[in-house]
């Protein structure tokens, strides 16, 4: 099976699933969300340890599920009861007992570089747990806003399968036109196959898809929004692409995983994510707040 047969491959399963699990949201929702971010992190980390380093990674993996569970949790009794105090309290509790287990773990470690350790451990949770914790707010900010009277309808599936869509979109373009007519690299040293057409290329058809999504599904948002959610995906997403690409070559690896074949890991898949996802969520609490 050739590259372009086993991405199309990987497309025609995971597209349905992923829209499946938008549409199911809840606890499932979470569930696979939380999976992928703890695959995610654990890439990361393998990365780090390629260099030589050693994070703490069960640790480091077990922390960003709990805090990514408290978050989940805040916007699931938000939306029923409107009352969040306890459970963010018991979210920053967990962040300092995180810093204190980091330290005192280390203490027992037999490892050199314990700053550089700790720092990978923390950096790294960081790295995973703000787009992934963006994610989560995405599929439940619509009800919250809903049950404060603020938002119109409950359709927020609509605006996740247009993100993930124009995401899509706007990887696909950039990739066959970067491959079709590809001649200027955008940063040969840090990802040779790129190109200023297919970057072009790319955003144009974020900022269109997102745009004419938006519109297919009706999404109650003016299109001012919906055109500068479509330049965040097609200028972030990018970059964040690029930035996982500089891991990659630091390491010297090729992909972060093998979880998607010719797709790479969840690092690889997700990198459009790391930077969108967080600004996309600003731009609505700045619009609706």
């Amino acid at each position: 099976m050739n590259e372009l047969a086993k991405r199309t491959l990987v497309g025609v399963i995971g597209i349905p699933l992923l829209i499946i699990v938008i549409y199911l949201g809840n606890w499932v929702y979470f569930t696979a969300f939380a999976l992928l971010f703890s695959i995610g992190l654990w890439e990361f980390y393998r990365l780090t340890q390629a260099k030589g380093y050693n994070p703490l990674t069960i640790l480091g993996i077990i922390s960003g599920l709990s805090l990514l569970l408290s978050i989940y949790l805040i916007f699931t009794f938000s939306y029923i009861t409107h009352n969040v105090g306890p459970i963010f309290i018991a979210m920053i509790q967990q962040i300092l007992i995180l810093f204190i287990i980091l330290f005192t773990v280390n203490l027992f470690r037999n490892h050199n570089n314990a700053i550089i350790n700790i720092s990978i451990t923390f950096g790294g949770l960081v790295y995973l747990l703000i787009p992934f914790s963006s994610l989560i707010i995405l599929r439940f900010f619509y009800n919250y806003l809903f049950s404060l009277g603020i938002a119109n309808n409950t359709s927020w599936i609509s605006y996740l399968l247009v993100f993930f869509g124009s995401i899509w979109i706007c990887d696909s373009f950039a990739y066959f036109i970067g491959k079709k007519w590809g001649k200027h690299k955008i940063a040969p040293m840090v990802s040779p196959k790129k190109s200023w057409e297919g970057g072009i290329a790319g955003l144009i058809t974020a900022v269109l898809s997102f745009w004419l999504l938006g519109l297919a599904f009706k999404i109650d948002l003016p299109i001012s929004i919906l055109l500068i959610d479509g330049l965040i995906v097609g200028t972030l997403g990018q970059i964040g692409d690029f930035l996982e690409s500089s891991y990659k070559r630091d390491a010297n690896v090729k992909d972060s995983g093998n979880l998607f074949w010719e797709h790479g890991g969840v690092l690889d898949r997700f990198d459009s994510i790391m930077f969108s996802a967080p600004a996309l969520l600003l731009v609505l609490l700045f619009y609706f707040l």
